[in-house]
């Protein structure tokens, strides 16, 4: 009932790219054909078993990973069409309301025709759309396709024993035991899914020029930026100590923790365009300082990662979130941490290129915005850019932006202009008078739990 051929093609299209096997590829000699033959079973099994018209859990389910795959492919347009697609099933399948059904004192549902299990795993379904959507949305530089506001559903539940299953890491020479430990599996989609919803306010809040509370004042867009920051800082203060970063981590509480420090970058990424005489902030808050911890904490936790699992099977949101940190790396390349990061993390784009392609135009791009940009990369970072620039090709600099004032941040999705995300452009400097901030306002969670 909840397993399909749909799904298991789906999964299998994007299992392929974890592994070296030449039976992965439809192709053997050709690495970019990873997993295109079970990819095009599902495209098959859509039309054959009329999909669309019939949804069912699974058919969601597959359409997101289909998502991911063809995303991580650099077909983001398609990977968007096909997210969108699962999305729009959801809703029409009511997966986003709740069911209203409630438990008797026996703990099960009381005169229901939809059983627990249907239940959670209605829950499970739409709430990994609402992660995959926040992906996305961040990954491509567009709206949340899943408006918060339209939701109702709760969260589904965590369940002690399914957590505590035994989680292993797959290599190609087999399941590996060092790291062996509970999988911990929903109460990491959980936090998560807290980190998502703080993303969709930043992302309709500070990057959608249309949002109906713009016309309250300039007053209230620090508002919500000091309330989205005491969100962030509430996370990572109740945060299970189990999940915070160290050596040895599961693979998804690193990652859980780059999109954290991400989310920062995007929240004070728009005040970058700003000087210290024009800025709307507080003389006290510098977001380019913010942006730069921000970043450099995400390389901190990417060489965590490679130390521990390798970068070769890692998930391709990871691509994304390195792009950002080292855009931010490259109008800091004074500092000699940000001259450090830049060289991993173009070390760390090529590793992961050898498996998702997103990887490879990342590097062509961020060579082709320092080749605009006139910046002077350290000799190591040249050096893997020019490698991969004669690997996998050039990034037209006609393409990039030359910066003015201020250096902008690019997205990897775009470079016809310094930020994908149009911010609020009427941001002004306010007053002492108009809104008081306390001096400690503002300031970034450093983190001394990640190793170095």
């Amino acid at each position: 009932m909840y397993c399909s051929s749909l799904l298991v093609n789906a999964m299998l299209a994007l299992g392929c790219h974890f592994t070296n096997s030449p039976k992965a590829c439809a192709h053997p000699s050709d690495s970019t054909t990873k997993g295109d033959a079970f990819f095009a079973e599902c495209k098959r099994l859509i039309v054959e078993n009329d999909e669309y018209e019939k949804p069912r859990l699974t058919t969601i389910q597959a359409l997101c990973l289909m998502s991911v795959r063809e995303c991580g492919q650099g077909r983001e347009s398609k990977g968007w069409i096909y997210s969108g697609m699962a999305f729009r099933l959801a809703q029409d399948m009511g997966l986003n309301l709740d069911s209203g059904i409630k438990k008797n004192k026996s703990n099960n549902t009381k005169d229901s025709p939809i059983d627990e299990k249907e239940i959670d795993v209605r829950r499970v379904t739409f709430w990994g759309c609402f992660l995959f959507d926040k992906c996305f949305s961040n990954y491509m530089g567009r709206l949340p396709q899943l408006p918060v506001n339209e939701i109702t559903v709760p969260k589904y539940d965590v369940f002690p024993e399914e957590d505590a299953s035994c989680w292993s890491p797959y290599t190609d020479n087999g399941i590996g035991q060092v790291y062996s430990q509970p999988s911990r599996t929903r109460a990491v989609a959980l936090q998560i899914s807290v980190l998502c919803e703080v993303s969709s306010l930043i992302l309709t809040f500070f990057y959608n020029p249309q949002h109906v509370e713009r016309g309250i004042g300039r007053s209230q867009e620090l508002r919500r930026l000091s309330e989205i920051q005491t969100r962030m800082e509430e996370w990572k203060r109740d945060l299970p100590k189990e999940f915070e970063p160290k050596e040895g981590s599961l693979p998804n509480v690193l990652l859980m923790h780059m999109f954290f420090h991400l989310l920062y970058i995007h929240l004070f990424r728009p005040f970058l365009k700003y000087n210290p005489n024009n800025s709307p902030l507080p003389n006290h808050v510098s977001p380019r300082k913010i942006c730069t911890q921000a970043a450099g904490s995400i390389s901190k936790l990417m060489r965590l990662y490679k130390r521990v699992y390798g970068l070769r099977q890692i998930c391709n949101i990871a691509v994304y979130i390195v792009h950002s940190a080292c855009t931010i790396h490259l109008l800091n390349l004074e500092e000699k941490n940000s001259r450090r990061d830049i060289i991993h993390g173009v070390k760390h784009l090529e590793e992961i290129a050898e498996d998702w392609l997103c990887a490879r135009r990342t590097l062509s791009i961020l060579s082709a915005l320092g080749r605009k940009w006139g910046i002077e990369l350290p000799p190591e970072a040249s050096a893997v850019l020019s490698r991969t620039d004669s690997r996998f090709g050039y990034f037209s600099t006609a393409d990039v932006p030359s910066p003015k004032a201020e250096v902008v941040v690019s997205t990897p999705s775009s470079t016809s202009s310094p930020t994908n995300f149009q911010a609020s452009s009427h941001l002004q400097p306010l007053a002492s008078s108009q809104i008081q901030l306390q001096q400690s306002s503002f300031h970034y969670p450093t983190d001394s739990t990640i190793p170095p």
